[in-house]
């Protein structure tokens, strides 16, 4: 495939920097997490949000995020997707590059980073010209990250299609799973149902599985997130705007699913992330375990972390990755590099909604069982 021009180096001439701005918990100590605003909120650059890291072949790591510029931070402003670079396992970063320009009529976003079994990088982003066009966009990097093939479509139709940072999974197959949500205009209504896109050649073409949709609930399936069990099938979790979260499952690779069902998990109307610790090959689900009752609610705090040991079936060892007082943390993602764990979100203030920035944790993989 012939290489695109808007994304060049992005790995080498970087200078590694401390960021300045003071930790917003508590700093790095035996058994405690390392804590950092990592892309802070400026008045031009007001949110900085749905991020996702990978790892590198020269043992760095590289974070992708959308980068809102223009001064208005709403989903519907302007924005780039930007990354920066760390050589230190998370603990500096580099300045901000732009990986892929706003090429839509409102912006491009929410990307999605994953290492496939070929060695190559892999990313998916949204690309929104209007709430009745938004499209589902992937391409790949042979060179990690230094040049990247021109986009291809995920999604075959103009209708609001939508896809979450940290999302794109690489089954044991091969195949890969691109979970998205849909409706046909945002304007006319918020009602979404879930859909994965699958592709067995490795992303160069993309088909749809079944719908997957909450017919009792105001905004239907929202924000889905998938993982492989361990006996083949696919668990999908599921934002809703009932109260809880729900989960569907796939036994035949993404093709069909489940009725959704509700599970014991409060949540408000806020997005989750799951995956699997390669330590212990237990599931790791991070969500916004709101109080019990928190229907129809952007109030997304606090911030929690829970293992399942049975493949999905129970969670526990729930645990607060943030709840600080005044603000609102959401859409996080995780990658695991060697025995720690580094968790994204965005954070911002409920008193200045204007402001949200980009919050990195770094975990000691043990810490989510004590």
């Amino acid at each position: 495939m012939k290489l695109s021009q808007f994304a060049l180096t992005l790995l080498a001439f970087f200078p590694m920097i401390l960021l300045h701005e003071p930790a917003i918990g508590p700093s790095a100590e035996p058994g405690k997490p390392h804590e950092m605003i990592v892309c802070p909120a400026t008045s031009q650059n007001p949110r900085n949000s749905e991020a996702d890291v990978e790892l590198l072949n020269d043992g760095s790591l590289l974070m992708a995020y959308t980068e809102f510029y223009g001064g208005v931070g709403t989903d519907w402003g302007k924005a780039r997707i930007a990354t920066k670079t760390s050589k230190d396992s998370g603990h500096t970063w580099s300045d901000s590059f732009t990986l892929v320009e706003n090429q839509g009529q409102m912006n491009v976003m929410s990307p999605s980073l994953l290492r496939l079994k070929s060695g190559k990088l892999a990313m998916i982003y949204m690309l929104k010209n209007s709430e009745a066009d938004c499209r589902v966009l992937y391409l790949t990097s042979s060179n990690e990250g230094k040049t990247w093939t021109e986009p291809l479509g995920v999604t075959p139709s103009i209708r609001y299609w939508g896809m979450n940072n940290d999302r794109l999974v690489e089954l044991k197959s091969g195949r890969l799973l691109a979970p998205l949500w849909f409706v046909d205009d945002w304007r006319k209504s918020h009602h979404t149902r879930g859909v994965v896109f699958y592709s067995d050649d490795e992303g160069q073409t993309w088909k749809a599985g079944s719908e997957v949709d909450i017919p009792q609930g105001p905004r239907g399936v929202d924000e889905p997130a998938v993982v492989e069990l361990k006996d083949g099938r696919v668990l999908m979790m599921i934002r809703s705007d009932l109260g809880k979260v729900f989960k569907s499952l796939s036994s035949d690779a993404g093709l069909s699913w489940s009725q959704p069902e509700a599970l014991p998990l409060d949540s408000p109307t806020a997005p989750c992330s799951i995956t699997r610790i390669p330590s212990t090959g237990h599931l790791l689900f991070i969500w916004n375990n709101a109080p019990k009752g928190a229907k129809h609610t952007q109030d997304r705090f606090p911030l929690t972390a829970a293992i399942s040991q049975d493949e999905g079936k129970t969670w526990g060892k729930i645990k607060e990755i943030e709840n600080r007082s005044g603000h609102d943390s959401a859409y996080p993602s995780i990658t695991f590099h060697g025995k720690e764990a580094l968790v994204t979100y965005y954070q911002r203030s409920r008193a200045m909604a204007r402001d949200t920035w980009t919050v990195l944790k770094i975990y000691p993989t043990d810490w989510f069982y004590t």
